[in-house]
Formats: C-alpha cells, sequence, structure tokens
C-alpha cells in the first residue's frame, strides 16, 4: 500500500462513466525509454508508430484523499487496452474499471494526458459493501475508514 502512496500524485474516490477508446502517442523526445521508445536507438520515429490502444473514462470526483483535486472535478483516466484500427488490444493485470461503482483511485497525473492508475489493478479499488478491494490479484482491501486516512 504505500508504494502505492509514495507514487500516486493523486488518490481520489470517483464515480466512472463513459468509456471510450483513445490512442496514446508516445513522445518522441527525451532519453528516458519509458517516453520515447526510439531513446538511446539510431532509429527514426515514423508518425503513428508506438501508438498504444486505451480505454478513457470520465471520473467524477466524490473525495480527495491527497493531491491536487476537488470534489466535483472531472478527470479522465486511462487503462491500457481498447480498439485501434479496428483490432481489440487487451492487456495483462489490466481489469475493466466498472462505470457506476464508487471506486478508490491512485493515480500519477502528466500535464496534458489523461491519469494513469498506479500499478494497473493494484492502484484500483472498487468498493463491496463498506471495504475497497483492489481488482488486482494481491488481494488489497481497505475499510472506508482507511482510504478517509490516506491523506
Amino acid at each position: 500500500m504505500e508504494a502505492l502512496r509514495s507514487e500516486a500524485d493523486l488518490i481520489v474516490e470517483v464515480e466512472l462513466s463513459g468509456p471510450r477508446n483513445d490512442v496514446l502517442m508516445p513522445e518522441y523526445s527525451g532519453v528516458d525509454p519509458r517516453l520515447n521508445p526510439f531513446a538511446g536507438t539510431d532509429e527514426t520515429p515514423v508518425p503513428g508508430d508506438g501508438a498504444l490502444a486505451i480505454t478513457v473514462y470520465e471520473a467524477s470526483v466524490i473525495a480527495v484523499h491527497d493531491g491536487d483535486a476537488e470534489v466535483g472535478d472531472s478527470i479522465d483516466v486511462a487503462q491500457m487496452g481498447g480498439t485501434l484500427d479496428g483490432v481489440h488490444y487487451v492487456f495483462a493485470n489490466v481489469a475493466s474499471l466498472t462505470a457506476g461503482v464508487p471506486t478508490l483511485l491512485f493515480l500519477e497525473t502528466p500535464p496534458d494526458a489523461p491519469a494513469f492508475i498506479v500499478g494497473e489493478d493494484q492502484g484500483a479499488f472498487e468498493l463491496d459493501g463498506d471495504t475497497y478491494r483492489s481488482l488486482g490479484d494481491g488481494g488489497l482491501s481497505l475499510s472506508r475508514a482507511e482510504a478517509h486516512a490516506l491523506g
């Protein structure tokens, strides 16, 4: 749990709606290969190379535990996978989020891009009764009281 907390720059409870397909285009500048797939190579990128299918949800903030957001804000939250050029892509360790279910999210919020969930499924917790349960395989869970103490 501490790793999620330390990597997230925003921890919020949200209600999700409107999943839509989108495309994430990599930046072809800088030396970080996570951001630039051509970093450290002699290859020149072709426009469109490295495009990734993503699914973007509109998230309405219902509680803020840490970070720069306010109740009522709308945040785009992306997950890897979706449809690109008629092909549906599925990524391991990425379970679909459920629209309409209160969800606790540990997010990275890059400028000019949708927010991404820290640790993929590990950083998404759906409310089940009075407990938030991680979508990841690790079985992490938080009571509502524990969630409110995150800030």
